[in-house]
């Protein structure tokens, strides 16, 4: 990975805002209430394949992480058709630290829709704030580390 100088790496980051913030819209128009992902994490996983990452799909098998340390007993019954989405970059001189970003993209449920000034996966920007369901958890963060990946 290239090294960047502070004022560089801010103005890499700076360049990218307003593709973020499309990007974040785009994330948000996925409704992606628990159990109901899939849409989502195959917009993410094209996300990756287009940041030359290698792209894995991994279905979650809640037998076999029983076992590990702080398992959490699931919240939902039926994990059937439900994939966590991996992007692998692979440097060319595996050498130094490992880095893990992670995220997830279920939101919670939207409530009352005539509560909403739009409809919650109709994202909109307002001032400096995005609005719509799942926009700062956790799709926010998800874009914002794409973006940083990007900028490097």
């Amino acid at each position: 990975m290239t090294r960047f100088d502070r004022n560089s790496l801010r103005k890499a980051v700076s360049n990218r805002t307003t593709q973020a913030v499309d990007d974040l819209c785009a994330l948000v128009r996925h409704d992606s209430l628990l159990g109901n992902e899939a849409s989502a994490q195959g917009w993410i996983a094209d996300q990756f394949a287009d940041m030359g990452l290698d792209v894995e799909r991994v279905a979650i098998d809640i037998d076999a992480l029983r076992d590990q340390p702080g398992f959490s007993p699931p919240i939902i019954d039926d994990y059937d058709g439900r994939e966590n989405v991996i992007g692998l970059h692979r440097p060319q001189n595996p050498t130094g630290r490992s880095l893990i970003l992670n995220g997830h993209m279920d939101v919670v449920p939207t409530g009352p829709t005539e509560k909403w000034r739009r409809g919650p996966f109709d994202p909109y920007v307002e001032g400096d704030w995005l609005y719509g369901r799942g926009a700062g958890d956790m799709k926010a963060g998800i874009i914002a580390y794409c973006h940083a990946l990007r900028a490097l």
